[in-house]
């Protein structure tokens, strides 16, 4: 029905070697392929892509990036599993 495709959420591609970033296709589905979370658009030619969800704007921005601005060269849960890791070392 035309007004289901008219309804769907878009997706943008993000990636930024991607050559359709910028770009925001219909939503399909989001399910695990090839080991990764992935999400299929559909193409404006009707075809079906399935891209990768960190190629998407899909997912709610990283709060390390959008918050940090890229200050920061460490995550705080990079951190404390490198603390961690230290800690079993010297057991």
């Amino acid at each position: 029905d035309a007004s289901d495709k008219k309804d769907r959420q878009k997706i943008r591609v993000v990636h930024p070697f991607h050559p359709q970033r910028g770009q925001s296709f219909p939503f399909v589905i989001a399910k695990m392929l090839w080991g990764e979370q992935r999400v299929t658009v559909e193409f404006p030619d009707g075809t079906l892509r399935s891209l990768p969800v960190s190629w998407t704007d899909w997912l709610p921005p990283d709060p390390y990036l959008s918050v940090g601005c890229g200050r920061s060269r460490f995550r705080v849960e990079d951190l404390l599993r490198l603390r961690d890791l230290i800690d079993s070392r010297g057991k």
